[in-house]
């Protein structure tokens, strides 16, 4: 199970480089946003949350707005709940917004920020850098294509009847490998190679 979902971790972050290379070399951003509108009594309330890849690199944002509905009911919004393509996250346009908490190392960071004059908004933008979003995909990637190798170099010494740990030849019907003291699994697949 450990060894899928690494693998899997693998192939998304061989995906996001490729995906990093077409938008830097094709110079369009592209990404999607969750936006939900629902309208109470007195309150609309609005939720958006998305991701978007770019030049600049990845950027994830979740905000959330509350705006009053006005006595005579008129509202420059009505509900919906849909699924977007997005272009810029939200959050880089709202205008009068007061920073919270604003956090950068390495030109990837974390900031959220407020609304609260005539409509309130809470707004959370995480942005990762293209230098560190390729640094911790490679990473991964050759940490899972290691692990490959070493599952490959493992299943083929067991089938050549060798002891999966130092490669000795254990086609003395040993239990234990004489070389290293690995225990020696005998699997279906070496008891039909003996035979």
């Amino acid at each position: 199970m450990k060894r899928t979902v690494l693998y899997a971790a693998g192939v998304l972050c061989l995906t996001v480089i490729v995906c990093q290379l077409m938008t830097f070399f094709g110079g369009q951003s592209w990404g999607f946003a969750h936006e939900v509108w629902r309208t109470d009594a007195t309150t609309g309330h609005h939720s958006n949350r998305g991701a978007i890849m770019s030049r600049g690199g990845v950027y994830v944002f979740f905000e959330s707005e509350h705006h009053p509905v006005p006595p005579d009911g008129n509202t420059w919004w009505s509900d919906k709940n849909r699924v977007d393509s997005a272009g810029s996250p939200p959050q880089f346009t709202v205008a009068n917004t007061t920073s919270v908490r604003n956090w950068r190392i390495f030109m990837t960071g974390y900031e959220y920020s407020t609304r609260t004059l005539d409509w309130q908004g809470q707004y959370h933008l995480i942005s990762i850098h293209p230098l560190v979003l390729w640094f911790f995909c490679v990473a991964i990637i050759l940490i899972a294509a290691r692990r490959a190798a070493i599952a490959r170099r493992a299943r083929m010494r067991e089938l050549t009847m060798l002891c999966i740990e130092c490669g000795y030849d254990l086609r003395g019907g040993h239990e234990r490998c004489p070389e290293c003291g690995t225990v020696v699994v005998v699997s279906a697949v070496r008891t039909e190679a003996n035979q």
